[in-house]
């Protein structure tokens, strides 16, 4: 009776972990719910660079749709966070308009 009890309780935290991770990715930032209304522009995406070379930029890291992405023209002017880091290859940033959208820091210049 104890090792079906045993059994029983493994079971329920196997499933439990199964669900976590799977319902995981609905938990990750998406940068189409972060609103800049009224903040500052020099409050968090303070940093001015500028395209040094034509790249790509996202509205969303897993955005595999060409409706999602699009070109920075060289010369183009961002703002960096100087708080927020991303993942290295793909960092947010906030144009000129306003727009947040996730660049690649590389192809970018500190002005």
């Amino acid at each position: 009776m104890k090792k079906i009890q045993i059994t029983t309780i493994f079971n329920i935290a196997l499933f439990g972990v199964i669900w976590g991770c799977s319902s995981a990715e609905s938990f990750k930032p998406d940068m189409r719910d972060i609103s800049t209304k009224g903040m500052a522009k020099d409050t968090a995406f303070s940093l001015p660079y500028e395209a040094v070379r034509e790249t790509d930029w996202k509205y969303d890291l897993d955005a595999q749709e060409s409706s999602q992405n699009g070109k920075v023209v060289p010369g183009t002017k961002i703002f960096f966070s100087d708080t927020y880091k991303g993942n290295g290859m793909w960092i947010p940033a906030q144009f000129e308009d306003g727009t947040l959208r996730w660049v690649k820091p590389q192809d970018f210049m500190k002005k």
